[in-house]
């Protein structure tokens, strides 16, 4: 079963699923339909973007949205195609090996190696690309 993701208010505490809070409160309407396309895509790939996208929310403030499109803008069409580009080579990406690079990022931030607020996709790209090397090695 996912996990549904709860957001609370700051000043009254009252608890609301992070995806309601989206549709109710993004006036961006392309951030909305990137949101709309990589759901879905796949349900449980959406629901662990969303959490992935809360990491680049600084303490204390609202998430900024501009930043939100600019990481979703790269994200989406990349797991709506099944691959990635890096260094000149087109890697083969299954959902398989997107949730894992997100668990190894959700990690890394847990362990505290990696640090929030996030500015960008490069940590999670870099363990996509190390995940989708050795998958293909195995199948070479």
């Amino acid at each position: 079963m996912s996990e549904i993701l709860i957001s609370a208010c700051p000043t009254c505490g009252a608890e609301e699923a992070l995806s309601s809070i989206i549709a109710r409160v993004l006036d961006d309407d392309q951030v909305r339909g990137l949101v709309g396309d990589v759901l879905q895509s796949s349900f449980p790939l959406g629901g662990t973007v969303l959490r992935y996208v809360e990491l680049f929310k600084p303490p204390k403030h609202k998430l900024n949205w501009p930043r939100v499109r600019k990481v979703l803008e790269e994200l989406v069409p990349d797991v709506q195609r099944a691959s990635i580009e890096r260094d000149g080579r087109v890697l083969a990406v299954s959902e398989k090996l997107w949730l894992a690079a997100f668990a190894s990022t959700f990690d890394a931030v847990e362990r505290g190696t990696l640090r929030t607020p996030l500015t960008h996709n490069g940590y999670l790209y870099g363990a996509l690309r190390n995940l989708a090397e050795k998958a293909g090695d195995k199948v070479e």
